[in-house]
C-alpha cells in the first residue's frame, strides 16, 4: 500500500511467480485501491507434477488461467494480460483472436507480449489490442534494443524493462566483483551480468557511472540506470522488484530526476 500512496500506479506481475501467491499478495493489498492502478499480468508458463517448468498458450490454458488470475487478484478484470511465453505450438494468430475476445467480454483491457519478437515471426502489423512489449533490457543487457524500438516506434506500443537493475548488478551495491550465496541463483551461468568477460565489462561501467554521479549528488546508481532507461526510450516503463520501503524510496524518485543529454549519450556508447 505504501507504493499506491507514493504514487506508483503500475504492478506487474505473473499467475506462476510463487505459483499464484504473488497475485493472492497483490490483490488482498490493493483492496478498495484496485481501481486506481494498473494491474499488470501473464500466463503461459506452467509447472508439472514433477516440478517441470513449460509452456502453453492454448485456448483451454488461456481460458483457465485468466479465470484463476481473476480470482487470486479479486479483480473482475486484468488491465494488461500478457503473454509470458510462447509455447511455439499455438498459432500466434489464434492466440490473439483468443486475447481479443475476452477484451470484447471485458475480462481484459489490453494485452500484452513478453520475451517474443513478433517482427522475427513474421508479422509487421501490430494486432488490435496489443498494448506492449516487455524484453530484459538495461544498461548492461541491450540486446533486444533493435526489436524494442522497432515494435514501438512502428506500432506505437509501450514498452516494459523486466531485468532493469541486470539482476542487480546496477543496484550499487557491489564496489567489485560481487561474492554471492551459494544458493543464490545468479551463480548459473546463463545470468551473465555476473560472469566472466561480461561482469569484468559491468564493473568498468558501474566504475564510469559512479563518476558521473559526481554531477548529480542526490542521485543513486540505480536511479541513474533508471532514468537512463527511460530517457533513452522514450515510450518505456520500467519494471523493479522491491523489497524494502527503502529501496520503494529510492526507485520512486527516480521519477522526479533526470539526465543530461550527454550523460545519456556518454552512457549509451559505454554500453554498445
Amino acid at each position: 500500500m505504501r507504493a499506491v500512496e507514493r504514487g506508483v500506479t503500475l504492478f506487474d506481475t505473473a499467475d506462476c511467480y510463487g505459483a499464484g501467491v504473488s497475485e493472492k499478495l497483490l490483490g488482498a493489498t490493493l483492496g478498495k485501491k484496485r481501481k486506481e492502478v494498473v494491474v499488470a499480468t501473464k500466463f503461459g508458463v506452467r509447472i508439472d507434477r514433477d516440478g517441470k517448468t513449460f509452456f502453453d498458450n492454448s485456448r483451454k490454458w488461456l481460458d483457465e488461467a485468466l479465470e484463476a488470475s481473476l480470482r487470486r487478484l479479486r479483480t473482475e478484470y486484468i488491465d494488461l494480460y500478457q503473454v509470458h511465453y510462447w509455447d511455439r505450438k499455438t498459432p500466434l494468430d489464434e492466440v490473439f483472436e483468443h486475447l481479443t475476445e475476452k477484451r470484447q467480454a471485458g475480462k481484459i483491457r489490453w494485452y500484452g507480449i513478453t520475451n517474443l519478437d513478433l517482427l522475427e515471426r513474421g508479422i509487421r502489423t501490430a494486432p488490435e489490442g496489443l498494448a506492449s512489449c516487455s524484453f530484459e533490457y538495461s544498461l548492461v543487457r541491450r540486446h533486444h534494443e533493435r526489436q524494442i524500438l522497432s515494435m514501438t516506434s512502428d506500432w506505437g506500443i509501450g514498452f516494459l524493462s523486466w531485468g532493469s537493475l541486470g539482476q542487480g548488478i546496477l543496484s550499487g551495491k557491489y564496489g567489485g566483483a560481487p561474492q554471492l550465496e551459494e544458493s543464490d541463483r545468479r551463480n548459473r551461468p546463463d545470468y551473465v551480468n555476473f560472469h566472466g568477460n561480461k561482469l569484468q565489462q559491468n564493473l568498468k561501467l558501474i566504475k564510469a557511472m559512479r563518476q558521473r554521479l559526481g554531477l548529480y549528488p542526490n542521485m543513486t546508481l540505480a536511479q541513474m540506470a533508471i532514468r537512463w532507461v527511460l530517457e533513452y526510450l522514450k515510450s518505456s516503463a520500467v519494471l523493479v522488484g522491491i523489497k524494502t520501503c527503502e529501496q520503494l524510496e529510492e526507485i520512486v524518485r527516480a521519477s522526479d530526476a533526470s539526465l543530461r543529454p550527454e550523460d545519456v549519450a556518454f552512457l549509451e556508447r559505454m554500453t554498445i
